[in-house]
């Protein structure tokens, strides 16, 4: 089905603002000006959400390439004289009319709709891949995590006329909005309620309330699958006729027996008056119930029991974020080892642009099994997405993707090619992967199979070892693209710190939209992010349009300019030994007294001709700043070198972590404006002001003026009073059992033999100690880590580089079992009360030979 431009403005009742003479096929709805694939058929809808106006990035957006959008706004189009505008009163509600319009072409087609707090992904990924297997290519699902107002809509669009079923992922955050989401998706013939729970409690008066809006989703003739207990738990679901549910005293799967092995959980229940049994190859309670909601509902579609089992035995951890990680040779591996389809692909690309720096692109791809498309038509859009993404190098394993090359502009990629993951690496070990040039295939042109592991070896172009690349592993499943990301990896010990830079950019959104429109921000990543890592932090936050990012010291600010980073940066301890490396990079330093001005100023002059300096007052803190009788020197020094430009005066304010102190705070701010009055009163402009931290933007909103400096709340910590709890947890340090032994109670553990035993006792050793990070008063039952949904108290003194905890209470403890120290189950603050210290100091006591894991969740 095609929808030109004419045709979607009648659909959406949009108004022309301007035309082109050209009705373009629009394939592709894109809301977000960072992630266009294809432009040439792309309509941009510019929304506007409590994050962001897609109106600012309009241009933003054309300069890309994309020539059709929708407003809702009135907007200069001047430099915009290709495009084609409609607008229409709200964006959104345009976008969801077009989706439902959509919807509505396919009567035929069958909807299964997933809703609940938890599980909905899982449940929708587990289901599809049941479907797949027996009824092929005619099942379409939501991709990723589109389950909001935005994602079903774009998912809807995916619909296509081969398509006999769609599982559709549908998500609610707030009293009311189910009813659009409804509006969109029509009639629901089978819906999958999967639990609930507290997430998005803060939406809704009470539970009830919660359940009553996602329940609204289904009609009265839905199907609906869901838990035994919630049912009983809200008996008011009345609206529906049909309920199916799975529990241990009633349902249509009645369960008689749940219990776990090693690495598997076996179930026996009744089906249909039939025993049945089948194995979950996981043993987590969260997988049971989502497998029992997937057999109820692959029944009730028509699939035999027996097949679903077989399906079952199969199920896959089901990944939900892509991970970051380093490669030798200063390498970056961003690691997608469970997926390919074209959807994730476009989001791993989009990803890898985020992050890529100045490191070249390298992708490692596997066939792609999931398409509804020919080949031909399938591997094209690939080579496009490809091409638009700027990658450099392409290594293809699988039989099909061979075609691939042939779309490509071998002059500009390089291209190999291997039938088998296992010839693959192979070849990797032995430093013998070889790619084609444009050149060599011209050469080569009419031999047969031009791609085998024969004729790659004629060629000289060798590929030694990857360096200085970020390379994209993203493989199905089957391929186990896992051994090539762990050969690629840089090997360290296995305490990691996984940074979850999706948290981070919700943190700094989450503040941004409590700021005044024109507020800026200023993001700290001094000390290498708080420890989370400079480079990778820095890129997330630059992507998602920072306004300045802030160092301690010039080589942090060199570092980020390696990476490539670009935005302004500044320096906010800057020594005069690094002033020629600071002006060399485009650094921009704070000035907090006359001796460090005038010594600036005597670098070279014409090296400080353009240049931009912030100047820090004194008004509390008593650490570093101007203070008040330093000033009219100031201005004179200032009067007299014109060319040096004063991008903003600041103070650091001493307390705004303690609302005792909340007087003392305005008295800084009121000795702030009067020092700034009298500064700029020698200037024939005025430079922007700042003075608010992380808590200050929370205590003293009026006082945002032209930007704000935010720290730990990036980081996931909030205020004393909790006052930001929507805040996410960014970093989580690990560990792994190295060992468990039995000790009886008349041992001790540890040295100095401080670690008494009152029972017989078992003992896991794990792999971090105060080398690490972990402090030493976090010993002898000070502190308890997180395994198994458990704590488990660190017993005896922490070691150098291992810690002895005990998990006599937890039988399900094994070696290789992963222990969290911090992170989303014990917070950060926790620990720093136990070790009577703050976040900031645990964050960035962290040790550098802590492995770091970087983490995108789907979005």
């Amino acid at each position: 089905m095609s929808y030109t431009v004419k045709k979607i403005t009648r659909i959406i009742n949009g108004t022309v603002l301007q035309s082109s003479s050209t009705d373009q096929n629009i394939i592709h709805l894109a809301f977000d000006s960072r992630r266009i694939q294809q432009p040439k058929d792309t309509l941009f809808f510019a929304m506007i959400t409590e994050r962001a106006d897609g109106h600012k990035y309009l241009q933003d957006t054309y300069d890309k390439g994309v020539r059709f959008f929708i407003v809702s706004k009135t907007i200069n189009f001047s430099d915009m004289p290709e495009a084609d505008i409609i607008s229409v009163p709200d964006t959104l509600q345009a976008l969801q009319m077009l989706a439902a319009y959509h919807r509505a072409q396919f009567p035929e087609l069958k909807v299964i709709a997933v809703t609940g707090s938890n599980g909905k992904t899982i449940v929708k990924e587990w289901l599809y891949g049941i479907l797949r297997k027996n009824f092929g290519t005619t099942v379409m699902r939501s991709p990723k995590s589109y389950n909001s107002q935005i994602g079903v809509a774009l998912s809807l669009w995916q619909i296509r006329a081969a398509d006999k079923f769609a599982i559709i992922e549908a998500g609610v955050s707030g009293k009311g909005e189910m009813s659009a989401l409804k509006k969109m998706i029509g009639h629901v013939d089978v819906g999958i309620f999967t639990n609930l729970y507290a997430a998005h409690d803060g939406g809704f008066n009470d539970r009830n309330e919660k359940f009553s809006e996602k329940w609204f989703l289904f009609d009265e003739n839905t199907v609906v699958i869901c838990p035994a207990n919630l049912i009983k738990t809200f008996p008011n679901a009345t609206a529906v006729r049909n309920i199916k549910t799975y529990g241990e005293t009633s349902g249509v799967l009645k369960i008689i027996e749940n219990y776990l092995s090693e690495n598997n959980r076996t179930v026996e229940a009744i089906f249909n008056d039939k025993k049945i049994k089948f194995t979950i190859p996981f043993t987590d309670e969260a997988a049971f119930e989502n497998t029992a909601l997937c057999f109820l509902a692959a029944a009730e579609l028509g699939i035999e029991p027996v097949n679903i089992i077989k399906s079952i035995s199969l199920f896959e951890p089901i990944e939900m974020r892509l991970s970051l990680k380093t490669g030798d040779n200063n390498c970056i591996i961003i690691d997608d080892a469970y997926s390919n389809d074209i959807n994730s692909l476009a989001v791993a690309l989009d990803y890898m642009t985020q992050q890529s720096g100045n490191h070249s692109r390298t992708v490692i791809l596997s066939d792609i099994l999931e398409s509804n498309e020919p080949d031909e038509q399938l591997y094209k859009k690939v080579a496009e997405l490809l091409t638009e993404k700027n990658v450099s190098k392409i290594i293809c394993i699988g039989n099909k993707i061979k075609i691939l090359k042939k779309y490509l502009n071998t002059d500009a990629i390089l291209f190999s090619a291997f039938s088998s993951t296992e010839i693959f690496l192979e070849e990797l070990k032995n430093n013998s992967v070889l790619f084609f040039s444009g050149e060599e295939e011209k050469i080569k042109k009419n031999k047969k199979n031009i791609f085998e592991k024969t004729f790659e070896k004629t060629f000289e172009k060798t590929f030694e070892n990857f360096s200085g690349e970020i390379i994209l592993v993203k493989g199905a499943r089957i391929f186990g693209f896992e051994r090539i990301s762990n050969l690629l990896e840089q090997k360290v010990h296995e305490t990691i710190l996984e940074i979850n830079l999706s948290a981070l950019i919700h943190n700094f959104q989450i503040v941004k939209q409590t700021l005044n429109p024109e507020t800026r921000i200023m993001a700290m990543v001094k000390a290498a992010a708080y420890g989370a890592g400079g480079d990778e932090v820095a890129r997330a936050l630059v992507f998602n349009k920072v306004n300045y990012l802030a160092v301690a010291y010039t080589d942090e600010g060199v570092a980020l300019r390696k990476a490539g980073i670009n935005v302004p940066i500044m320096v906010m301890n800057p020594e005069p030994n690094s002033f020629s490396a600071l002006l060399q990079y485009g650094l921009e330093p704070e000035i907090y007294s006359l001796r460090l001005l005038k010594a600036f100023l005597a670098v070279n002059d014409e090296s400080v001709v353009g240049r931009q300096v912030h100047l820090k007052l004194n008004t509390g803190m008593n650490r570093l700043g101007f203070d008040k009788a330093d000033l009219e020197e100031l201005k004179i020094l200032l009067r007299q070198h014109p060319e040096l430009k004063v991008a903003s005066i600041f103070t650091h304010l001493a307390a705004t972590d303690n609302t005792a102190f909340n007087n003392f705070t305005r008295l800084q701010i009121q000795r702030f404006t009067e020092m700034y009055e009298i500064i700029v009163s020698g200037l024939i402009y005025k430079p922007w002001r700042h003075v608010l931290n992380s808590n200050g933007t929370l205590y003293f909103p009026d006082f945002q003026f032209e930007m704000v400096r935010l720290g730990i709340t990036l980081y996931g910590v909030g205020d004393e009073n909790n006052n930001n709890s929507a805040l996410q947890t960014v970093m989580s340090l690990k560990a792994t059992i190295s060992q468990i032994r039995t000790v009886p109670k008349t041992e001790t553990i540890g040295y100095s033999r401080k670690g008494k035993l009152q029972r017989d006792s078992v003992i896991a050793t794990i792999s971090i100690g105060y080398a690490d990070g972990l402090h030493r008063k976090a010993g002898n039952h000070n502190f308890a880590v997180w395994l198994h949904h458990k704590t488990a108290p660190i017993i005896g003194n922490v070691c150098m580089d291992m810690t002895m905890i005990d998990v006599t209470d937890i039988p399900e403890a094994k070696e290789g079992d992963k222990v969290e120290i911090f992170g989303t189950h014990i917070s950060v603050q926790n620990l720093a009360n136990k070790t009577q210290t703050i976040p900031y100091e645990i964050f960035t006591s962290i040790s550098p030979r802590v492995k770091r894991v970087y983490f995108q969740e789907w979005q």
